[in-house]
C-alpha cells in the first residue's frame, strides 16, 4: 500500500512525540487542577459528573467524558489519567503535518516537529486536563475547513462542523478558530466558502448553546465567590508573548525572527499568510475579549489554538534553506528543549506525597486539619481516611497540613488557635512545597 509522504512523516513525528510524552507521564505529580478534574471523572456515573462540571469555570463536558471512559477501562493511576492527553497530543502533531501539506509546504515534517518541540505542546500532552484534546479538535477543524473551502458540500461541511462542535465542547475558546476560518474566506472573497463557514460556525455555536445557558449562572457565581477579575495592561501583552510557547522571551523572540524571515523572503503565499495570521490573532483577541466580558483571569492555556499556526509560520522560514533561518531554528529548538527540561525537573506541588505524610502523622489517635480549611478533600483524594479523621474537638495529636495556597494570615490564625487550645511543640515536615505540622497536647 502506497501511503502518501505527509502521512508517513506526520505519523513518524507523532510517534516520537508520544514516546517522549509517555516517558514523562509520571515526571511531575498531579497538581490541583488535575485533582479537581479527576474528582469529577471518578464519580460513579456520567450524569452525576455532568451536574458537577460547571463548578469548574469555563468547563465543557467532552474532555471529562473521555477521561471518565478511559479510567473505567484502565482503572485509575496517574499514567492512565494522562493517557488520553498523550494520544490527543500525538494526534495534533500528526494533523499539523497534514495541514502543512494542504497549505503547500514542502517539508510537512518540519512543521510537525517544530510544533512538537513547543514546551506547551508537550506540557499539555502530559497533564490530565482537557487542553490536548481541544488542541487536537481545533487543528483538525482547520484541516477539514481547507478541504471544505475547496468544495463546499454537505459531505465536506459535516465533518468540519463536527470537529468544531468537539472543539467547543472540550474548551469553549477553541471555537475562535472557526471565526478565523470564516474571516479568511471573507478576505479571500470566496463567497461559497464564507457562506458555508458561517453556517457551520452557527451550527457549532447552536449546538453549544444549551450547555452554555445551563452553566453560565454557575460560572458567574463562582467568579463572584472567588473574587476573580480581568485586568488589561501592557504587562498582560508582555506575559502573553513570554508564555505563548512556554519557552520564555528568548523562545518567542526566536520564533518572531523566523516569522519575519518567512514574510520578507516571501516563502508563504498571500492566502496562506493571511490564514495563519488570522489563526494567530483572532484567538488572542477573542480570548482576551471573553475574559474581559466574564471578568475571568488570564491564562495562556486559553490560546493554545495558535500554536499550530505559529509552528507553520516558523517552518516556512526553515524551508527557505537559508543559513540564518537554520541557525535561528536551531536556537529555538535548543531553548524549547531546555525549557521543557526545566519544567519537568523543577520542584512542584505534590499533593500525594503531602497526603501520605499527613496520614502517617495522624496515626491511630490523631486528627487532621488543613489550611485552607476546604482543602481537606484534596488530601482525601489520595488518602480517603483523612476525611474521616477531621476534627475540631480535643485530640491527643493534631496534624495540620498547609498547602502552597494557604496564606500567612490563615495558617498563623490556625496555629494561634491550636496553641490557645493547649497544643504545643509542633514538629514540622516539608514535603513537596507543603508544610506538615504535628501538634501534641501535653
Amino acid at each position: 500500500m502506497n501511503i502518501p509522504r505527509p502521512y508517513k512523516d506526520g505519523a513518524s513525528v507523532a510517534l516520537v512525540f508520544m514516546l517522549v510524552a509517555a516517558a514523562l507521564v509520571e515526571a511531575r505529580p498531579l497538581w490541583l487542577d488535575e485533582i479537581l478534574q479527576l474528582m469529577m471523572t471518578r464519580m460513579p456515573s456520567a450524569g452525576e459528573m455532568l451536574g458537577e462540571i460547571p463548578k469548574n469555570l469555563g468547563a465543557s463536558p467532552l474532555g471529562y467524558l473521555i477521561q471518565q471512559a478511559t479510567l473505567r477501562v484502565t482503572g485509575f493511576s496517574m499514567a492512565y489519567a494522562r493517557l488520553p492527553e498523550v494520544l490527543f497530543g500525538g494526534g495534533a502533531v500528526f494533523i499539523v503535518a497534514l495541514l502543512a501539506d494542504a497549505l503547500g509546504m514542502r517539508w510537512p515534517w518540519v512543521s510537525a516537529s517544530l510544533f512538537a518541540l513547543f514546551p506547551l505542546t508537550l506540557r499539555y500532552a502530559d497533564e490530565s486536563r482537557i487542553y490536548a484534546p481541544a488542541l487536537f479538535f481545533s487543528v483538525l477543524a482547520t484541516y477539514l475547513y481547507l478541504r471544505m473551502a475547496k468544495s463546499p458540500r454537505l459531505w465536506t461541511a459535516t465533518p468540519y462542523t463536527l470537529a468544531l462542535v468537539a472543539a467547543v465542547y472540550t474548551q469553549p475558546y477553541a471555537l475562535s478558530v472557526g471565526l478565523a476560518h470564516v474571516a479568511w474566506s471573507a478576505t479571500e472573497k470566496d463567497r461559497k466558502a464564507t457562506a458555508a463557514g458561517v453556517l457551520c460556525l452557527f451550527a457549532a455555536g447552536a449546538a453549544y448553546l444549551p450547555w452554555f445557558l445551563w452553566s453560565r449562572s454557575v460560572w458567574t457565581r463562582v467568579i463572584h465567590e472567588q473574587g476573580l477579575q480581568f485586568s488589561f495592561s501592557p504587562h498582560l501583552l508582555a506575559m502573553t508573548f513570554r508564555e505563548i510557547l512556554g519557552a520564555g522571551y528568548w523562545g518567542s523572540g526566536m520564533l518572531l525572527i523566523l516569522a519575519c524571515f518567512a514574510v520578507m523572503r516571501g516563502t508563504l503565499e498571500a492566502r496562506t499568510r493571511n490564514l495563519l495570521g488570522l489563526l494567530i490573532l483572532l484567538p488572542l483577541i477573542v480570548g482576551l475579549a471573553a475574559d474581559a466580558w466574564f471578568g475571568y483571569v488570564f491564562a495562556v492555556r486559553q490560546f493554545l489554538w495558535v500554536l499550530p499556526a505559529l509552528a507553520l509560520t516558523g517552518a516556512a522560514a526553515i524551508e527557505t534553506r537559508r543559513r540564518g533561518a537554520f541557525v535561528v531554528a536551531g536556537l529555538l529548538a535548543g531553548i524549547c528543549v531546555m525549557q521543557s527540561y526545566k519544567y519537568f525537573t523543577s520542584p512542584s506541588e505534590n499533593w500525594q506525597a503531602a497526603s501520605v505524610t499527613a496520614q502517617k502523622e495522624v496515626g491511630a489517635d490523631g486528627c487532621f486539619r488543613s489550611v485552607p480549611d476546604d482543602h481537606v478533600r484534596y488530601y482525601a483524594f489520595f488518602e480517603p481516611e483523612l476525611k474521616k479523621r477531621t476534627c475540631w474537638a480535643a485530640a491527643p495529636r493534631v496534624v495540620l497540613a498547609i498547602s502552597p495556597d494557604g496564606t500567612a494570615e490563615e495558617w498563623q490564625r490556625t496555629i494561634h488557635q491550636l496553641t490557645f487550645d493547649g497544643y504545643a511543640n509542633p514538629q514540622e515536615t516539608t514535603d513537596g512545597k507543603f508544610r506538615i505540622l504535628t501538634f501534641i497536647r501535653p
